[in-house]
């Protein structure tokens, strides 16, 4: 009876160490990884180096240049986006004020989601000024690896008429690069 209480006990323990939550999985995620083979080490490439950076630092970063590149982008639109309206999924989250402050020198303007408003036309405004614009909805950030995400986006110039697309990121020369082969960000 003993013998049975203590396997049971085990197993229900070991169930219980291999559950992580998605908190300290993230914690994991830039641990360093040791080497318990007893073979002597290879040579380390980039791709198994820790990274020079926190999560949390490389996710502003990869926001901020996903939102830069996307103005960039949203400037060719025709008739030309005043306002950009930058919203973080699944709650449609504002961006903190004080991280919209780093696209302040942007040529287009760069507004929480919250101060969008629709008009008649079904396209979107700025509540306080009225500039026309374009909401931009970043769904989420998928690593792979260190030094590559993908960030899916969703945008609209109109309400019902939403496009779904990506953002590939690499990091190079200690930054978060977009990376793109033919196709342009803003294909309807």
């Amino acid at each position: 009876m003993r013998l049975t209480r203590s396997v049971i006990a085990s197993l229900l323990i070991a169930g219980l160490v291999g559950c992580m939550t998605e908190k300290r999985k993230r914690a994991e995620f830039f641990a360093q990884q040791e080497d318990t083979s007893g073979k002597p080490p290879k040579a380390k490439d980039k791709q198994s180096q820790p990274p020079p950076f926190t999560r949390a630092e490389a996710e502003d970063a990869i926001v901020e240049a996903v939102i830069v590149r996307f103005v960039r982008e949203a400037s060719q639109l025709k008739p030309v986006a005043e306002a950009i309206f930058v919203g973080f999924t699944p709650a449609n989250a504002d961006p903190n004020p004080g991280y919209l402050k780093r696209f302040e020198k942007l040529k287009t303007p760069v507004f929480p989601i919250s101060s969008a408003a629709r008009v008649d036309d079904g396209g979107w405004i700025d509540k306080a000024s009225g500039k026309r614009g374009v909401v931009l909805r970043i769904e989420r950030i998928d690593w792979d690896g260190f030094y590559a995400v993908r960030v899916p986006y969703v945008w609209a110039a109109n309400a019902g008429n939403e496009h779904a697309a990506f953002f590939p990121l690499v990091w190079k020369r200690g930054r978060w690069v977009v990376q793109f082969t033919t196709k342009k960000a803003l294909c309807p």
